[in-house]
Parts: structure tokens; sequence; C-alpha cells
């Protein structure tokens, strides 16, 4: 048999619960407008006393009417964003844009020279590959300029923009 020394507690999760169910029953009770609420009920009902009590008029059912919508079309749990907006970032002047030439599309392959002329480049793009001197132009946009400390000068001919590849120390 068991036996029991002393009343039995009920778990704290109950008496958590029972405290947030008053908590709510004890909102919805209170007056939407602080002290003014009893004025509505006051208002909409006839003194006491009086033989007209029991009797409502048409004007009293359509302040009740207006009084209930005002009442149940608030919305208790209306969300809220705490979200500000940031200030408007102040206006720059807007800087002239300057044309700039494409990425050189050559890739340096290598380069040969016969004796007493010229060195001739092997450059690729795509899977085209090009022999190209000095004075050359290349696709009607690169011109080949010149050869120094082991870089190939190239010129974009649209926009006139000098450009380099590398191609190592030339003999």
């Amino acid at each position: 048999m068991m036996r029991l020394t002393g009343p039995r507690r009920a778990p704290r999760r109950i008496w958590v619960s029972l405290a947030f169910v008053a908590a709510v029953l004890v909102y919805l009770a209170w007056p939407a407008g602080g002290e003014g609420g009893t004025e509505i009920v006051e208002a909409a009902l006839p003194p006491r006393g009086s033989a007209a009590r029991h009797q409502t008029t048409p004007a009293q059912l359509g302040y009740a009417k207006r009084v209930l919508t005002e009442i149940t079309s608030t919305n208790l749990f209306e969300s809220h964003s705490w979200y500000v907006a940031p200030p408007p970032a102040p206006q720059q002047a807007a800087l002239p844009i300057v044309p700039t030439a494409p990425p050189l599309p050559f890739t340096f392959l290598g380069r040969y020279a016969r004796t007493g002329e010229a060195p001739v480049f092997l450059l690729v793009k795509n899977d085209r590959i090009y022999n190209a001197r000095v004075g050359d132009v290349l696709e009607k946009q690169y011109s080949v300029d010149a050869v120094e400390n082991g870089q190939l000068r190239m010129t974009y001919l649209p926009l006139g923009i000098k450009q380099s590849l590398a191609v190592g120390g030339v003999p």
C-alpha cells in the first residue's frame, strides 16, 4: 500500500498555465478605454427602475451594434515592426564613365626568329594561332607596336588604349 505523507502538489507547469489563463481573462475583461469603459454599458441601458428597462429602442440597438463592432474590430494580436528605415544616403555627383579596353584576348604561345630578321610571336585566341610581327594589325582591333623589356606592346585601336602582353626576354 502506498502512503502519502502530505498534500500532493500540482506540477509547476499547471500553475504557470493557470496564471497565464488568468492574466488573459483579466486583460479581456478590462475596459478598452480605461475608466470610460462603464460609460458604454450605462449609455446603452435605460435608467434603473423604469418600465422601459426591458424594452430596447432601435437607436439603442444601433448604438450597441456600433460599440460591439468597435470592440470586436480591434486586433489583439496585431503585428508590429520595430524597423526604422535608415536615412537616405547623400547623393554624389555622377562621375564620368571612362571607357576602357577589354582585357587582351591573346595568350603568348612562343616566338621564333630567323637569323637577321625580326622575331615572330605566336599568339593564341580561342582556337586560332596568329603569327604577329611588330607593325601587324590583328583582327582590325589590335596593332602590335613594339617589344620592350619582355613585354609585347599592343594598342586597342577602337579606343587607342595601350596594353602589354608578357613574352619573356627577346634574344
